[in-house]
C-alpha cells in the first residue's frame, strides 16, 4: 500500500491527537503540528502510511521529553 494524498491531512491530525495524549501545552503542540506540516513535502508517497507516520511519533517523543 502506498501513501495517498488523502493520508497527508491525517498525519497532521495524528500529530495533534498525539500532542494531546502526551499532555503538551498549546505552544509545544503548535510546534509539533507546524513541523509535521512542513515535513509533508518530504514524504515518500511510494511508502506505506505507517512508515511515513513514524517520524511523527518520533517528533512527539522528542518534543514531549519521552525520548
Amino acid at each position: 500500500m502506498k501513501t495517498r494524498l488523502e493520508c497527508l491531512p491525517c498525519f497532521v491530525d495524528q500529530a495533534l491527537r498525539g500532542a494531546r495524549v502526551c499532555g503538551l501545552d498549546q505552544e509545544r503542540s503548535l510546534e509539533v503540528i507546524v513541523r509535521v506540516a512542513q515535513s509533508l513535502k518530504e514524504k515518500d508517497l511510494s511508502l506505506p502510511p505507517p512508515v511515513n507516520a513514524a517520524s511523527i511519533y518520533s517528533l512527539l517523543a522528542t518534543v514531549s521529553g519521552l525520548a
